[in-house]
């Protein structure tokens, strides 16, 4: 009979568990790192995703493609899905975004406090 040869092991996988304020969690296995620590990888870290889904309203993925921990700027994912500094310039984006929208609403509160 011909010989075999050994089926290679799986590749090594993290898994991480995502969640949001809203309660929804979701957990997600990547190849593991390995020769190297991601140091925002923690409980309660912020992440941002780069994910596929067939819903408009986001409420299910079909897959993630991509996790960025800004706080570090590291990547779970050794393969990129998006350049990654185009990932890092919409991160930054989205956090001048979130400081504007903030930044607005103390203002508003303000407003309101002052004709109160």
């Amino acid at each position: 009979p011909p010989r075999r040869r050994p089926t290679p092991p799986p590749p090594a996988t993290t898994t991480v568990m995502l969640g949001d304020g809203s309660g929804a969690r979701m957990e997600v296995r990547v190849p593991s790192a390995g020769h190297r620590k991601i140091r925002g990888l923690a409980v309660g870290a912020p992440a941002e995703l780069v994910v596929v889904s067939d819903d408009a309203s986001m409420a299910r993925f079909k897959a993630v493609r991509d996790i960025f921990l800004p706080a570090t700027d590291e990547f779970v994912c050794d393969f990129p899905f998006l350049e990654r500094t185009i990932m890092r310039a919409l991160s930054r984006d989205v956090a001048f975004e979130r400081g504007e929208r903030q930044r607005q609403e103390v203002q508003s509160r303000r407003r309101r406090v002052r004709r109160s």
